[in-house]
């Protein structure tokens, strides 16, 4: 452990160049956080270099402290001691002497093999620049035509073979007891016969050791993308070792086999892949371990994206997707996305190893509704429609060839599917827009109460009966009318469809209904399950997950550190309250100033318009014409003074149209197009709001200037940065408060304000902190989309009253916070948006 004293004065992290004060400031409290087991939260403004400061201070504690972990040799030492009290301690002593040197040499061995591969690979690019137009790795590596073989394998067929075999459900379930459950039927990952074969290491190979490690997770693969380039910006000679690192993805990022590939849901991909694992049918990149652990090596020799892994894999025909895989142990930086890390599941079936090992979680401001979502699960009318007509034909049409335990399920669960459709009616007919209900209630009628959901959840899992009318469904489709309206004309007569509701029967829905129902089958004491009724007549159910922390708890209880990062993650109240409640002594918040000085922000807080209407943009006033009036004559001064381009945040949907509609009918819209371009984005479907964004900054980079009209919440709130002339200005209209008649809405709060009254916490006061918090998040994110460089410069304007209150205002980001401009009326706050840009303009 390295002392405080120490990490203060601590300035070589390895940084690429040379650090900021506030770089230095935020390496020395993450090093300090992993020396010292915290759960770190960090913000760190877009701009100030946050992904190499959080690469450089854990690769540097890595490097100065880690080492290969010894826990499963330790753990076989003790079994011996616990089993054969007689041996000599000084005999256990010299045994485990034994199993860490061998490991020593087993880490020394792979590290040549890796600076072997170097060689050869610096040696091949030297010859390519040299124009050498051919190089030949010599290699054991079995020599396959990968396009021949993909096609003889996926397409492999026998005429003589009826083709509906092909989705027949065929596999064998029985009711499991939970000694007998077999890891290879639900962890997504090899099959039985593969999982065998890998299981055996060959013995002219040697397992590398399980070294200690980073876990760095971010929400999606391009933000992984930008991690594993800046990790490249390191310069490896100033290590013991060359950075090993390599990233993880879903199969779909990784597969090579472009029969497989092409599949869509990823659901479907995933199990043609397992099921292309079989002797009859195997995939022709799943290769022996001689193979995998040749790509294993290539991949940690040097450090990859994904795209690069692919490539690899395509050289060496190899399946990237496990040989990632096999590189997990030996490597030191470990990157992948959010639910290969938050999902026991898919840990599981990657096998990784959290004791001791470090987590950082990036892009973290949005975590706890990322491991909500991820452990929800909903279903809507249409889609229990669809699955219904689906399952009925397919059971039509095999029903003689199905042996009795498939012949049993199928029909408890079209059973299950009738209730559902029922539920869904009633609800219809009694005109119920939205509330809470319980497993029960969904099953009440021809016996479906007597099934067990477990089981039948298990059951669809095993038989991929999804895949298999999934299937069927397209091949029928396939077959034109004459087929489908024989077989339909015969489903009227046996299956009765109440109100006769139809749906396009080809859309594949089984594997959504499957998803749904292994969540109400082993529904979480902290979820709930909701009937929502929105706009017209389809109406969905709903499993949400209320509680994130049980999700986070086998994190913080294994790995040596836990940390999250990002640009806005004030306020973190929640993030205490509801991930770490009972680590509170752990916590370890860090905050640092923006990289840009403070002249180059000004954070105006405007209280009413220039005639003098009060800002308060509730849901109640989103038609008070004087009010939006009155936003519209304030936006034209602002953009009076503003240069280049304005990006203006609505809190919904709902108040721009009206806003808009309302400057329509003024003329409000065209005064404000006069001075600048305007670009609105849209709810529509088929808009798609990086068009918007585009044709906004074509717009200003042409020195049109523009003004962008987004929501708080939408596409362009999120992911896309608004700086230099993209941004001198961000507004954010009123305050995007969640709305309070939500039915799901009430069940957070409801939950919140249990989990404050049993740790003796006021519990209104809780749920209006959660009630604040959750507006503030948005909020920051939103305005964080400005101010991307040292010498960047914005100005931030809240348009509400509300943001007067100090309750609010110490829910901003510090770096905001400090220079706020604030006054009952409009003048003031024209006088300061004029000064700040007067200066900026002397400054140019």
């Amino acid at each position: 452990m390295c002392h405080s004293k120490e990490v203060k004065f601590k300035t070589n992290f390895h940084h690429p160049y040379t650090p900021y004060d506030i770089q230095l400031e935020f390496m020395r409290s993450l090093y300090s956080s992993i020396s010292d087991g915290k759960i770190g939260i960090f913000e760190s403004p877009t701009g100030t270099g946050k992904s190499l400061s959080l690469i450089c201070a854990s690769l540097t504690w890595l490097d100065e402290h880690g080492g290969v972990l010894l826990e499963d040799n330790e753990k076989s030492n003790d079994n011996k001691s616990n089993t054969s009290s007689k041996i000599p301690d000084w005999v256990l002593e010299q045994d485990l002497k034994i199993q860490k040197d061998l490991v020593k040499e087993t880490h020394a061995r792979l590290e040549q093999r890796l600076e072997e591969i170097r060689k050869r690979n610096q040696s091949r690019k030297n010859q390519m620049s040299n124009n050498s137009t051919t190089y030949h790795r010599e290699t054991k590596r079995r020599n396959i035509n990968a396009e021949a073989s993909t096609s003889d394998n996926c397409n492999n067929s026998n005429t003589s073979v009826d083709p509906m075999d092909e989705y027949l459900v065929t596999a064998e379930y029985t009711m499991p007891s939970t000694s007998e459950q077999s890891e290879d039927l639900f962890n997504n990952g090899y099959s039985s016969k593969v999982s065998e074969l890998l299981r055996k290491l060959s013995p002219d190979n040697e397992k590398p050791p399980i070294v200690q490690k980073i876990y760095f997770t971010s929400r999606t693969h391009s933000q992984l993308q930008q991690l594993v380039q800046e990790i490249k910006k390191l310069n490896n000679q100033t290590f013991s070792t060359p950075i090993r690192v390599v990233s993880l993805a879903s199969r779909k990022n990784l597969c090579i086999n472009n029969e497989v590939r092409k599949l869509r849901p990823t659901s479907a991909l995933n199990e043609k892949c397992i099921e292309l694992q079989g002797s009859a049918h195997k995939c022709p990149f799943l290769q022996d371990n001689t193979q995998l652990w040749d790509f294993r090596d290539e991949a940690l020799a040097e450090i990859m994206d994904i795209e690069e892994l692919v490539e690899l894999g395509q050289r060496l025909k190899v399946c990237p997707y496990y040989g990632t895989r096999e590189a997990v142990d030996s490597a030191q930086i470990v990157t992948l996305p959010y639910p290969l890390l938050l999902q026991e599941s898919a840990r599981n079936a990657l096998n990784l190893t959290l004791k001791d090992n470090i987590c950082i979680i990036d892009e973290a401001h949005n975590l706890i509704d990322a491991i909500c979502s991820m452990h929800s699960s909903s279903i809507s009318f249409r889609q229990v429609c669809i699955a219904e007509t689906q399952l009925q034909q397919y059971f039509l049409r095999f029903e003689k060839r199905l042996n009795g335990n498939n012949r049993m399920h199928i029909k408890q669960l079209i059973k299950v599917v009738y209730n559902l459709k029922s539920f869904f009616l009633n609800c219809l007919e009694t005109n119920t827009n939205s509330k809470v209900i319980n497993v029960d209630s969904l099953l009440v009628s021809n016996g479906a109460d007597q099934i067990n959901l477990h089981h039948l959840s298990e059951y669809l899992n095993v038989s991929k009966l999804a895949r298999k009318v999934d299937g069927y469904t397209k091949y029928m489709h396939s077959l034109g009318t004459q087929e489908l309206e024989s077989l339909n004309d015969l489903r009227s007569e046996r299956f009765s469809n109440g109100n006769g509701y139809e749906e396009d029967p080809y859309t594949p829905v089984l594997m959504q209904l499957e998803s749904f129902l292994l969540n109400i089958a082993n529904p979480a004491p902290e979820g709930k399950l909701f009937y929502e009724k929105q706009t017209g007549d389809n109406p969905y159910l709903k499993y949400l997950l209320l509680d994130p922390s049980k999700h986070v708890e086998i994190l913080t209880e294994q790995c040596r550190s836990v940390n999250l990062a990002g640009g806005t993650m004030s306020p973190i109240d929640d993030f205490i309250t509801l991930l770490f409640s009972d680590e509170q002594s752990r916590i370890l918040p860090f905050s640092c100033d923006h990289i840009v000085p403070p002249e180059n922000i000004t954070t105006i807080l405007v209280s009413q318009g220039p005639a003098g209407v009060p800002f308060e943009f509730t849901h109640k006033r989103k038609d008070d014409e004087n009010l939006l009036k009155d936003l519209g004559r304030t936006f034209q001064n602002f953009i009076s003074i503003i240069p280049d381009g304005v990006v203006v945040f609505f809190p919904s949907f709902a108040f721009l149209q009206q806003a808009v509609k309302v400057w329509e009918m003024n003329g409000i819209t065209n005064r404000l197009n006069a001075k600048k371009p305007l670009f609105i984005e849209s709810k529509d479907f088929g808009d798609n709001p990086l068009d918007t964004f585009e044709h906004y900054k074509q717009s200003v980079d042409a020195g049109l200037s523009g003004m962008l009209f987004s929501v708080i919440g939408g596409r362009l709130s999120e992911g896309i940065n608004f700086s230099d002339k993209l941004g001198r200005a961000v507004m954010v209209v009123g305050m995007p408060f969640p709305n309070s008649q939500d039915v799901e809405w009430q069940a957070k709060v409801s939950y919140v304000e249990e989990k404050a009254k049993e740790k003796g916490i006021n519990a209104k006061q809780a749920s209006q902190e959660f009630y604040e918090n959750t507006c503030m998040r948005a909020v920051n994110q939103s305005i964080g989309r400005a101010i991307r460089h040292r010498d960047d410069y914005a100005s931030i304007i809240l348009l509400d009253s509300r943001y007067n209150r100090s309750s609010i205002q110490r829910k901003l980001p510090n770096w905001l916070s400090k220079n706020i401009h604030s006054s009952p009326n409009f003048g003031p706050a024209i006088r300061q948006l004029a000064t700040f840009f007067r200066a900026k303009k002397m400054c140019d």
